[in-house]
């Protein structure tokens, strides 16, 4: 009777599957933001109109743009309102002082960097695109391959950064995304 060997469960094919499947989970869930972060749409707003009684509480919805509108009405002609929003301020850092700072604490750099506006200048290591055709660019820490900082830039950065070489070194200005594995990464950056 013939006994089948069996194969040791990493020369399984599904094995490798699940492996794959899972690093590329990891990988997107530091590239992709939650959707709620990429859209710049004005927030609603319920508002009660005051009417017939009979007729119980009617809601109307009203966004913010409507709201700077009604207050525009409501001020005098020699007054001047600001409608722009103000604009965040930008943290400047160094690329090392930020890593650093991720592997110090992680919880204390988050609260300091973490989705806020971030002016980063290192040297450049390594460039790439991700997945979905995002242009990035890997500054080096001097810590080897898998400790260093990772930028995604907005679309239509791909030329500028085509311009720039390896050991170069440039600022950028982009939002930071926090630590994912041993990397930190910044989103939506532009070169400066």
């Amino acid at each position: 009777m013939d006994v089948k060997e069996k194969k040791p469960f990493y020369k399984k094919w599904w094995v490798w599957l699940i492996a794959a499947a899972f690093l590329g989970a990891i990988i997107n869930w530091g590239t992709v933001e939650n959707t709620e972060e990429n859209i710049d749409l004005p927030k609603k707003q319920e508002t009660s109109v005051k009417g017939s009684q009979d007729k119980g509480p009617f809601v109307e919805e009203s966004s913010a743009t409507d709201e700077v509108e009604k207050q525009d009405s409501k001020t005098k002609p020699n007054e001047k309102v600001n409608k722009v929003e103000k604009q965040e301020e930008v943290i400047v850092v160094s690329m090392m002082d930020l890593y650093n700072a991720y592997q110090d604490n992680e919880v204390a750099a988050d609260l300091k960097y973490k989705n806020k506006s971030l002016e980063v200048t290192g040297v450049i290591s390594d460039f790439g695109v991700d997945a979905f055709g995002t242009a990035f660019i890997k500054f080096d820490t001097g810590r080897g391959p898998f400790h260093d900082t990772q930028v995604f830039f907005k679309k239509g950065q791909e030329e500028k950064i085509a311009e720039l070489s390896k050991g170069e070194t440039i600022t950028i200005v982009g939002k930071g995304g926090g630590l994912i594995i041993t990397s930190v990464v910044i989103n939506k950056a532009e070169l400066k």
